[in-house]
Order: structure tokens, then C-alpha cells, then sequence
């Protein structure tokens, strides 16, 4: 009976004990907890990976924003500054917070730190040094998916990332312009410090702290230092007179110069001077296209029809005799050297009214700047506060450009009393300011303004040796830079002047003062 009662029992145990159904349940159960912990910590790691990737990549941005305003000009830190403040307004995609990212206070550099030095480098001296920024993009915390407070005795449950980056200004690259460099006229002689040379350039071109724009006379006789200009090499290494000519002169050069390092030619090619006065209608062509307005105190030739040799009438500036029949841009009253050898620059002061009256007969005298700025004078030297680039401007914008100075004045008639003798004036033998020679259907608007480089010659005196050429010479930066007259192809090297005015930086946007240069920015990321 026990048997009977005991077998099968033994039976349904050992049936149990073989049955293997099911037998994984409890290994998948223990597992699925693993298999579900690591795949929040996988989660987690790839929501870390992207908060990293996310703080650096604006890190790069405003970095790159800032660096962006470093133009040396007055104020650059502070717009980069503000780019950098302004640019990242968002939250951070995917990460379930919508707090904007930020950034520490940006710290500005003259000299690329060494990276072994991390983010510890030169200070500038102030904004026409300062190169590079720093950024530092305040830490963010994450929380986490799994609940890390359980494996650790911390309890942490969230992780935080942060991102810097350096990022500077190699300077400007300017295409499409002559290959044409001039010694920072500002610059004092045996000056070492170009952040000091660059500041004084800038606070002397700068648009709004300008009034009457000082004329300059520059020289290309070889020297390098203020008061003298030269050729930079172009692409295609020619450094022949010839080659420089066709460079300067004709309408869009295909050449592309950094502010970075640029490459001067330092010789003296006289001859090639020539090419700037292609712009005042003198050996111009459809290729090589003259100003809207080569006014330049010039008169035709075999009886007053030949425009293509026309000559230089005399006297061009004040006084006028009566003989007078065209009148160029006055120089101003007075000029004080720059150099023992070199150029000069005038005093601002120049005969606005007497121009006018002789070019524009009965016309009122302008009161506009070229920025369109009203309240200006045009009268005597003492008194005029218009540039010559204003009053050039003015006369484009206001179709005075076909105006007749009044040329050898007839007396016709009687005399009135009271009061001077009636005259009238032969208009055909003066000059207006129309490109008669190449035909004004080739002539392009503000061919006279030359966006040119600017070096420090004095404080970059150690790469500029003297020989023929120099090279990976910083420059200052690109200047507008305008000629208010032709310039002699005969005579001494010393009588072979460029007179002209700065009237501003090339402007970052494309374009510059001058129709055909395409300004870029070569903002780079460092670290």
C-alpha cells in the first residue's frame, strides 16, 4: 500500500525534474534588467556625446562670430562682444532643457596662444591688435535617463559638458583690385610698433571723425617709408613695367591679395604710373575704362576738337588768370613733408569756391557730403569743410558732370552802371568733366577710387630690405583711396606725385568705395 502511494509521487518529481520547459524565464527576468540598465546608460552616453558635440560646435560659431568683427578698427572688441552675446539664443536640441547657451566673458589676444599654453596668451593693446578671441561656452547640466545614484555613492544623476574655442582675423582678402600698396602715410619715421601705426591710420580714415580730408602727394621712387607708395606682386609674378601697367589699369583685375601677407615690389617703376591715368580718359579704352568724371584741367588739342591729345591748361589752380580755360581739383594751400625723401601732406585747406564758380557756371555751390550728410561749405580754403571726394561725388549725383568750365571769356557787351562788364563764355574751349576721348559710353562709375593695401613701412622695416622684392608683409589694411588729379608721365621721379585723398576703409560686405573690388573677411578657427 505504501508503494502504491509513494511511486507515484517519486514519479511526478522526477517528471519535474527532467521538464526543462521554461527554464530561461528566470535567466531573462535577472537579464532584462542588465540589457534595460545598459541601455539607458547607452542613452545617456550618447545624449552626453551630443551635449559635448553641441556646447563645441557654439563654442566654434561664437568664436568665430567675434573673430569675425576684428577688423582693427576703433570698437572691434566691443562688436565682438556683441556678436558673440547675440548670435546663440536657442536651447539645446534634443536634450530637454530650453535654457540658451552662453558664454563666458570673451578674452581677446594679439598672438596665437601656444596650445601647450591652452587658453593663456598676449593681450592686445587695443583694438588694431587684438587677432584672435577665446571663447568659453558656460557649462550645461543634463539630467540623466538611469538612475546613477543607485550604483554610486555620490548619487549623482546628471552630467555637464562646456565648450572653447579660438578663432581669429588673418585679415582681408581683396579681389579685383590693382596691385598697388602705399606706406602708412601716418606713420612716424623709425616707428617700431605697428598696433601704435595701425591705430593712427585708422583714426585718421575713419568716415565719421573726418571733416576736410587732407591731399596727399605720394611717390614711387624705390623708398619705403611714409610718404611713399609701391606695387605689390601680382599672381603672376610679373614685376615689369608693362605688366604693372596692365594690372593697374585695367577694369577688374583678376588678382586676389591678403591683408595677411602680401608681397611688395619694391622698385622703382616709373613708367608704370602711367596706368592710373587711364581713369582720367588718358590712353583709356572699353578694357580699360575712364572715370565718370576726368575733370583734370585738361584742354583739347588742333583747335579745341582733339580730346585724345588733350594737354594740360595752365595755370589749373588758384589764382585764376583770365586766360584760365579748365581747372582740376585744387591741391590744398600748403604741404609739410612726410619724409626726407618722400611725399608730403597738406593741410585740408583748399579753393572749394573758386572751382566751383570756374566748372559750374550759376550753379549753386554743394552743401552734401558724399555720405549724404547736409550742412557742409564750399568757399574759400580757410573756410571749405568738403572734401574733394564730396564735391566729386556731388557733381556724379547731380548730373553736373557735362557742365563747360567757362573757358577764354569774350567781352560782349556794354558796360552797365553800376556793376562789372557784361561777359560771355565760349564753352567749346573749355572742359568739362565727360571721358570725350574714349567716348562716355566706356566710362565707369568711380574708377578713381582705388582700394589700395596700406603697410606700416617703418615698423615692418626689418622684411622690407631694399631688394627688389619682400615678402609675407603684414598690412594694415585695405584703404579707399581717391586721385584728384592726373599724374606726369615726364620729368624727375620727384614730379611723378600721386595726389589723392583717403576716404575710407574697403568696406567687409563686398564691394568696397570702389565699383569693382570684392572684399572677403579670412576669419579662421584655431583651437
Amino acid at each position: 500500500m505504501t508503494r502504491l502511494i509513494i511511486m507515484p509521487i517519486l514519479r511526478m518529481f522526477k517528471s519535474l525534474w527532467q521538464d526543462t520547459r521554461g527554464i530561461m524565464l528566470p535567466y531573462v527576468t535577472i537579464m532584462l534588467v542588465v540589457i534595460f540598465g545598459l541601455a539607458l546608460l547607452g542613452v545617456d552616453g550618447s545624449r552626453y556625446l551630443s551635449l559635448q558635440s553641441q556646447m563645441q560646435n557654439a563654442a566654434d560659431a561664437l568664436a568665430l562670430a567675434g573673430a569675425r568683427e576684428l577688423d582693427k578698427k576703433t570698437g572691434a572688441r566691443a562688436r565682438a562682444t556683441r556678436a558673440i552675446n547675440n548670435l546663440v539664443t536657442n536651447g539645446l536640441a534634443g536634450m530637454g532643457i530650453s535654457t540658451p547657451v552662453t558664454a563666458a566673458t570673451p578674452v581677446f589676444y594679439s598672438a596665437l596662444p601656444d596650445a601647450s599654453a591652452g587658453f593663456q596668451g598676449t593681450l592686445p593693446k587695443g583694438d588694431s591688435d587684438a587677432r584672435f578671441v577665446a571663447v568659453t561656452v558656460n557649462p550645461a547640466t543634463v539630467a540623466t535617463v538611469f538612475p546613477v545614484r543607485f550604483l554610486n555613492a555620490a548619487g549623482l544623476n546628471s552630467f555637464t559638458a562646456q565648450g572653447q574655442a579660438i578663432a581669429g582675423n588673418a585679415g582681408q582678402q581683396i579681389c579685383k583690385v590693382p596691385p598697388v600698396f602705399i606706406c602708412n602715410p601716418w606713420e612716424t619715421t623709425g616707428n617700431t610698433d605697428d598696433a601704435a601705426a595701425t591705430a593712427a591710420l585708422i583714426s585718421q580714415i575713419q568716415p565719421d571723425t573726418v571733416g576736410v580730408r587732407t591731399e596727399l602727394k605720394v611717390l614711387n621712387d624705390g623708398n619705403t617709408g611714409p610718404g611713399h607708395f609701391g606695387w605689390l606682386v601680382p599672381p603672376d609674378g610679373c614685376k615689369g613695367a608693362s605688366c604693372l601697367t596692365e594690372w593697374t589699369s585695367e577694369n577688374s583685375p583678376p588678382a586676389c591679395f591678403s591683408a595677411g601677407a602680401a608681397d611688395l615690389n619694391t622698385g622703382a617703376i616709373e613708367s608704370a604710373v602711367k596706368a592710373f591715368n587711364v581713369r582720367f580718359d588718358i590712353g583709356a579704352d572699353a578694357n580699360h575704362s575712364p572715370d565718370v568724371n576726368v575733370r583734370k584741367g585738361f584742354v583739347p588739342d588742333h583747335g579745341g576738337t582733339d580730346w585724345c591729345r588733350a594737354s594740360l591748361d595752365s595755370p589749373t589752380s588758384p589764382p585764376v588768370t583770365n586766360n584760365s580755360r579748365a581747372m582740376a581739383l585744387p591741391q590744398d594751400s600748403s604741404f609739410t613733408p612726410l619724409s626726407a625723401s618722400g611725399g608730403s601732406i597738406g593741410n585740408g585747406q583748399w579753393d572749394c569756391s573758386t572751382y566751383w564758380s570756374f566748372n559750374h557756371i550759376g550753379v549753386a555751390a554743394p552743401t552734401v557730403r558724399a555720405d549724404g550728410t547736409s550742412g557742409a561749405v564750399c568757399g574759400t580754403p580757410a573756410t571749405t569743410t568738403l572734401s574733394r571726394y564730396d564735391v566729386y561725388t556731388y557733381e556724379n549725383n547731380n548730373n553736373l558732370v557735362s557742365d563747360w568750365s567757362r573757358g577764354t571769356f569774350l567781352n560782349a557787351g556794354a558796360h552797365p552802371t553800376p556793376g562789372p562788364p557784361v561777359v560771355s563764355y565760349t564753352s567749346a574751349m573749355g572742359e568739362n568733366g565727360q571721358a570725350l576721348c574714349a567716348g562716355v559710353g566706356t566710362a565707369q562709375t568711380k574708377r578713381r577710387v582705388m582700394e589700395i593695401a596700406v603697410i606700416n613701412c617703418e615698423a615692418q622695416h626689418d622684411l622690407i630690405t631694399g631688394g627688389a622684392t619682400a615678402t609675407n608683409v603684414p598690412v594694415a589694411g585695405y584703404a579707399s583711396f581717391f586721385i584728384t588729379e592726373s599724374i606726369p608721365t615726364t620729368g624727375s621721379a620727384s614730379s611723378r606725385n600721386v595726389l589723392g585723398e583717403m576716404i575710407g576703409f574697403s568696406n567687409l560686405g563686398g564691394g568696397g568705395t570702389g565699383v569693382a573690388a570684392t572684399v572677403f573677411n579670412d576669419v579662421q578657427l584655431y583651437r
